[in-house]
């Protein structure tokens, strides 16, 4: 997938335009949607890329005024510790989650 039908998948009236925001790209591989929502969110926005894979969390480029935030991690089953997202894109890896309810649950806390 290219970069920019990335940007247009994600691209909704709901994003935040005005205000810096916080969000997480869980399971974000190598990190195309991470790219994508950094082009859409304001300047000095913050988003958590949180992969277990550490090679494709290297790949990761970090984009002119924005704070991207490596965590290697599995998402299913560790802790997260986030607070006060605004958003969070799972753009494949919902798949991979066996009890979406429970995981979304412990997302929302």
């Amino acid at each position: 997938m290219e970069l920019n039908t990335a940007i247009e998948l994600i691209n909704h009236k709901s994003l935040p335009r005005l205000a810096k925001s916080v969000w997480a790209d869980i399971g974000c591989g190598s990190g195309l949607f991470t790219q994508a929502l950094a082009s859409l969110l304001v300047p000095g926005s913050k988003i958590y890329a949180i992969d277990q894979n550490a090679e494709a969390l290297n790949k990761i480029h970090r984009p002119k005024d924005m704070v991207v935030e490596k965590i290697q991690s599995d998402f299913v089953h560790d802790e997260l510790n986030l607070h006060d997202l605004d958003g969070i894109v799972m753009a494949n890896s919902i798949h991979f989650v066996r009890d979406k309810v429970s995981f979304i649950n412990k997302m929302s806390k």
